[in-house]
């Protein structure tokens, strides 16, 4: 990722933040923007997941996310589809949904789910957007949210 173009910058201020207080290990997660649209901000983040490595379980609450897969292939393991999610927990997936590049995957707010590059030679690069009011978890309830950072 060279090059971002915020081209609404001039009508709508733009900040960058970290995603998570904390990255897990062998991943990457930034946040490339965060724009005002009317009542609300849309975030917009590049993550990564190095190869072999999975990114831990997760959920949010406040809205949806949307996925756009950039290079690499893996999967999303679905723990549980159950509000709240850390009191429904699988070791194993309830179910697993193949990543390829190009693929689009929405997530539902409350799912409790992680990724895993399933490639032992390429990152797992995805583009993700979503409400500035939507709240990152750990499974055990733990805000994994992002830090506010000045440009």
């Amino acid at each position: 990722m060279n090059r971002v173009h915020h081209l609404f910058s001039r009508r709508h201020p733009i900040t960058t933040s970290a995603f998570f207080g904390q990255t897990p290990t062998g991943n990457t997660a930034v946040s490339l923007a965060t724009m005002e649209l009317g009542s609300s901000e849309l975030r917009v983040g590049y993550v990564t997941t190095s190869p072999g490595g999975l990114f831990p379980a997760q959920y949010h609450l406040g809205g949806p996310e949307i996925a756009f897969i950039l290079q690499g292939q893996g999967c999303i393991e679905v723990l549980s589809e159950c509000y709240p999610p850390a009191s429904v927990h699988n070791e194993q997936p309830l179910y697993r949904v193949d990543l390829e590049p190009e693929d689009v995957v929405v997530i539902p707010e409350g799912l409790l789910y992680q990724v895993r590059n399933t490639t032992s030679a390429s990152l797992l690069e995805a583009l993700v957007c979503f409400p500035s009011q939507v709240s990152s978890y750990w499974p055990d309830g733990t805000l994994a949210d992002h830090e506010e950072e000045k440009q």
